[in-house]
């Protein structure tokens, strides 16, 4: 598997309003059923993704997408949260990892990997 164009997706459902079926991803990971640091970390050959998206607003997948980032990585952030979250400055610090925000239209039936790829 060619780190550079993997695929992976975490999502606990097999939500179409997450994922439109015309698109591919090499992983699907299940955050609730395990951790998927580890699976991420195997599928990058260690190094990580480049960008990790966090679309479900808890501190577990905040944590998952930026342990999960390699050094330099973005961590895009789309959902909302209804209590603010803790981060581990140091790591971010160290691996200097960007975290930034998106805001995702609502309205929005169907977001392909490529929309958000596209932030």
């Amino acid at each position: 598997m060619d780190p550079k164009t993997t695929i992976i997706v975490s999502e606990p459902t097999a939500s179409p309003t997450i994922l439109c079926s015309e698109e591919r991803s090499d992983f699907n990971l299940d955050p609730s059923a395990s951790d998927i640091t580890a699976p991420t970390l195997e599928a990058t050959n260690g190094k990580g993704v480049n960008v990790s998206f966090e679309a479900a607003g808890t501190q577990g997948t905040l944590d998952a997408a930026i342990l999960g980032c390699r050094a330099r990585g973005r961590v895009v952030v789309v959902a909302g949260w209804e209590k603010p979250p803790t981060v581990d400055m140091n790591l971010v610090l160290l691996r200097e990892i960007s975290i930034t925000g998106q805001a995702a239209s609502i309205q929005l039936k169907c977001w392909t990997l490529s929309d958000f790829i596209s932030c």
